[in-house]
């Protein structure tokens, strides 16, 4: 294999490389929005809690319960964000050293091709 063959199939991987490497990053973009989506939901539910309070006046609301039954849907659901949450961080984290080693491999091969 003469040098332009070398350089060229340097080239190719490379560009094989980046591109799984590109793979990579978009999953964790993915993750790491779908992450965001749960907290933003999270904190609405705790935005809607405090504005769904009835007046003092109210006492109809009381009397049925449905503050309570208000309130505990709410931590219902938080209790689920948060285990959605948890599944994402722990596939963030997994799919982690996948990324570095997708990236060092990039860059390792740029090294290869420039020098």
């Amino acid at each position: 294999m003469d040098l332009s063959e070398r350089a060229r199939s340097l080239r190719d991987l490379g560009g094989l490389a980046e591109m799984a490497f590109q793979a990579e990053a978009k999953k964790k973009r993915r993750l790491t929005a779908a992450d965001a989506g749960l907290v933003a939901e999270a904190r609405d539910l705790d935005a809607r809690r405090m504005v769904a309070a009835p007046p003092d006046d109210d006492q109809t609301f009381l009397r049925v319960g449905a503050d309570k039954a208000w309130s505990a849907w709410i931590d219902q659901r938080l209790r689920a964000i948060n285990i959605k949450r948890a599944r994402l961080r722990a596939e963030i984290e997994s799919q982690r050293p996948r990324l570095a080693r997708s990236f060092g491999k990039t860059r390792a091969l740029d090294g290869l091709i420039k020098g």
